[in-house]
Parts: structure tokens; sequence; C-alpha cells
């Protein structure tokens, strides 16, 4: 059985939360609408055992946080000179 494990980083201004379980290559597992990371948990343990296994929760979904400045391109994307 692989360790499953939630966390958080900061970036961009925002708390993005994540679940990160298993070792090797990445697979990224991103949720849909209006689901959030927790959707992957019973999916998570067989891959997991091959890979290292990254499933964000989205901006402004279960635990990580909604952006203030809301969801147009400049608060998404940052230029490089910002």
């Amino acid at each position: 059985m692989i360790a499953i494990r939630s966390d958080t980083l900061s970036a961009n201004g925002i708390r993005q939360n994540f679940i990160d379980a298993g070792a090797g290559a990445p697979v990224v597992l991103l949720h849909g609408f209006p689901e959030i990371n927790y959707a992957w948990r019973n999916q998570i343990p067989v891959p997991g055992e091959l890979y290292r296994i990254i499933a964000p929760d989205l901006r402004g979904y279960g635990e990580t946080d909604k952006p203030a400045g809301g969801y147009d391109k400049r608060t998404l994307v940052p230029s490089r000179g910002e």
C-alpha cells in the first residue's frame, strides 16, 4: 500500500492544496467541475505503485484559495515582468 498525503504550497499569492502519492515519474491528475482532488482517491493507489501521483485542488476548489483578483488572464497567468 502506498502512502497518500495531502499538502499545501504557496504559489502566485494563493495557497494551493494537493495530494502527493507514490514515487517515480510524475503523473498529474486534474479534477473536473465541480469536483475536488478527493475524487481521485480510488484511482490513486494503482498508478501510485509505479508513478508519483500529484492531484491538486484547482483554484477556488476544495482547500485551494480563490484568487482575490478574479479569473481574468492577468490574474491566472502573470507576465514575466510582474
